[in-house]
């Protein structure tokens, strides 16, 4: 065996190791789930009919329960802000646009 040959099978474990690691590492820092509570879900898809239906009525409704979530530690304040960020661009009258906003969020959800 060459001395380059030998180093390269001395050095394939190593770099397989810090592959394997930060590819680990990076899993880790993905953060919490998107609307890691059944409650939080339940909101996001009253929200997602009340944006798809244009109901502005249900779109009261709840915006009232998503702050009673995040009062009650249920929702994460990044997501109540996604969530109210969606209700606004529907008040705004970009309803398609916000419910394909929320359809990325509800999917990367978990």
């Amino acid at each position: 065996m060459s001395s380059e040959s030998a180093r390269r099978a001395r050095r394939s474990p190593v770099v397989s190791t810090l592959v394997v690691s930060a590819a680990l590492a990076l899993a880790g820092c993905t953060g919490s789930p998107r609307l890691a509570s059944e409650k939080s879900r339940t909101a996001a898809d009253a929200l997602y009919t009340a944006v798809t239906s244009q109901r502005v009525e249900l779109l009261d409704a709840t915006e009232a329960t998503i702050a009673e979530l995040q009062r009650g530690g249920e929702l994460s304040a990044e997501d109540f802000d996604e969530l109210r960020a969606v209700i606004a661009q529907a008040r705004s009258g970009a309803w398609r646009a916000a419910a394909e906003r929320l359809d990325r969020l509800i999917r990367s959800g978990g």
